[in-house]
């Protein structure tokens, strides 16, 4: 839920850098990040060895089938997953970047409060 929707003030939110880009965070989203970042990378893990079974299924019956347009169909099949997992992967990549980003402007101002 957004600071806006759960009738917070934007002041909650924290601004973290991440690659010039100022990204704004939220103490709750804060907060769910460690357990988001374990789900994603769950996630991959399993997207992950659901598009290697499917490759090996599609190349055992590429062999067997001698049907062209076939054979063409399993190949973009093949290329949307991987482009889905890698899309997937992509995502985990910024969630922890910004977990870690986080990390850093919490002992920074952890450091500057004292």
């Amino acid at each position: 839920m957004c600071c806006a929707s759960a009738g917070r003030p934007f002041l909650l939110m924290k601004g973290v850098r991440m690659k010039s880009i100022q990204v704004w965070v939220s103490e709750e989203t804060e907060s769910f990040l460690p357990l988001l970042v374990a789900t994603t990378t769950r996630a991959c893990e399993i997207n992950r060895r659901l598009f290697e079974q499917h490759v090996r299924t599609v190349e055992q019956h590429n062999q067997a089938c001698s049907d062209e347009l076939c054979r063409l169909q399993h190949e973009a099949e093949v290329k949307n997953k991987r482009i889905a997992c890698e899309a997937m992967e992509a995502n985990l990549k910024i969630l922890v970047d910004m977990k870690n980003q986080i990390a850093i402007a919490n002992k920074k101002a952890a450091r500057d409060a004292k």
